[in-house]
């Protein structure tokens, strides 16, 4: 984030933006439910879709399988999307309050 001022009010949404984290890769491939060089199993890749949404960090989960140019294997895609890592806790009275932002670290593997 550098060159980012986080308490400067008119680069706030650029502070948020800049400190998205995505998915590590790791984390995604240490849940998938099937394993590669094996026969596809539609129920371990909807059951992979599954357990991949079942993670507080993940809103969203495709899982395609992909052609290729041999006519016995198939790739697999596996896009996630993730849920918003900033959050925000505000409390206070008519006169007074305060409003603390912070990140969440879920996403590392």
């Amino acid at each position: 984030m550098s060159g980012i001022v986080p308490n400067n009010p008119t680069n706030g949404s650029a502070w948020a933006t800049a400190s998205i984290t995505k998915t590590k890769s790791e984390v995604v491939r240490r849940l998938l439910l099937f394993d590669p060089y094996t026969p596809l199993d539609s129920i371990k890749m909807k059951e992979t879709a599954r357990v991949l949404r079942s993670q507080y960090h993940i809103r969203r989960v495709y899982i395609q399988p992909v052609a290729t140019h041999s006519a016995d294997s198939v790739d697999i895609r596996v896009n996630v999307l993730d849920s918003w890592s900033l959050y925000a806790d505000a409390m206070g009275s008519l006169n007074e309050g305060t409003v603390r932002v912070f990140r969440a670290q879920f996403l590392e593997a």
